[in-house]
């Protein structure tokens, strides 16, 4: 008796749906939930904190609470209202290498850390309150941590965000995330005019926002120097340099009269970041870099 298998395939057509992959990866937030004693309130972050009892142990895909009434609804997975921290550990993959934008916004204190290097600094008791900052990072994997805390009943609220950012030409870059970090900020005409070493209105502006930025890390040393692009001649070029260097480290030696180590360089057309064959490179050459450490 012969028997015949018949053998039906059907083909079907994935749907594939178009989406851009995104330039970095994140893991499951893991958080360790602390006890915080009243006469610890107002301290924020500490080493006093792990002497405190721990919790509870929570997980959560993002954070992302904004303002909330916890009499209404709770901080998830925490039972108790307030006197609570949690630290937040999650692992940050970057595909695509280049200027990476956080923002933090938290009621009350929060601290971001990648490679144990603080990025943002919004800690101790406060309204719900943003603070943002950019650094570059290269392509690998790299340990993000986040603090938060409740200090008082009423509201909490916690936001994290991430985003890459088209223009890189600002961005400060961590040459040594983990260990007593360098940071050269970059700063282009937005301070001077061509071929003058006052300081515009918006360069002002932009370097009252460095000085913030400086107050919220440790930095001891601050080395400015100045770069200029391959127009006029060797000699003026180097004075024009130095001078723009010297006016930038003047403006900031104010808010550091003595906590700060200064120092100044000029380079003239040394180093140019980019060719100078063409107006828009030229730009980018004639430039300031701010290395704190």
């Amino acid at each position: 008796m012969k028997i015949s298998y018949f053998v039906l395939i059907l083909f079907t057509t994935p749907i594939i749906k178009s989406q851009a992959q995104k330039p970095y990866l994140l893991d499951k937030f893991l958080g360790t939930v602390y006890d915080i004693p009243m006469n610890e309130v107002r301290k924020g972050y500490g080493d006093h904190l792990f002497d405190n009892q721990i919790l509870c142990q929570i997980e959560l895909n993002d954070l992302h609470f904004p303002n909330s009434d916890q009499s209404k609804k709770k901080f998830p997975n925490v039972k108790k209202e307030f006197l609570f921290g949690i630290i937040f550990e999650n692992k940050l993959t970057i595909s695509t290498e280049g200027c990476y934008q956080f923002s933090l916004e938290s009621d009350d204190g929060s601290i971001l850390w990648i490679d144990n290097q603080i990025i943002i600094n919004n800690d101790h008791p406060h309204p719900m309150k943003k603070l943002m900052n950019s650094v570059h990072l290269n392509a690998k994997t790299y340990d993000l941590k986040i603090w938060y805390y409740n200090a008082f009943p009423n509201l909490y609220g916690l936001i994290f965000d991430i985003a890459k950012l088209s223009s890189d030409l600002e961005c400060p870059y961590i040459e040594k995330l983990g260990q007593k970090s360098i940071e050269v900020l970059t700063l282009q005409d937005v301070v001077f005019d061509f071929n003058s070493s006052q300081l515009k209105p918006s360069g002002q502006a932009y370097l009252d926002s460095l000085v913030s930025k400086i107050k919220l890390n440790n930095f001891t040393k601050i080395k400015i120097i100045g770069y200029t692009d391959d127009i006029g001649n060797k000699k003026t070029n180097l004075n024009l340099s130095h001078n723009r260097a010297i006016t930038v480290m003047k403006y900031l030696k104010k808010s550091f009269p003595d906590s700060i180590i200064f120092s100044t360089e000029g380079l003239g057309s040394e180093n140019p970041k980019l060719p100078n064959t063409s107006n828009e490179n030229r730009k980018a050459n004639r430039r300031v870099e701010v290395i704190m450490n």
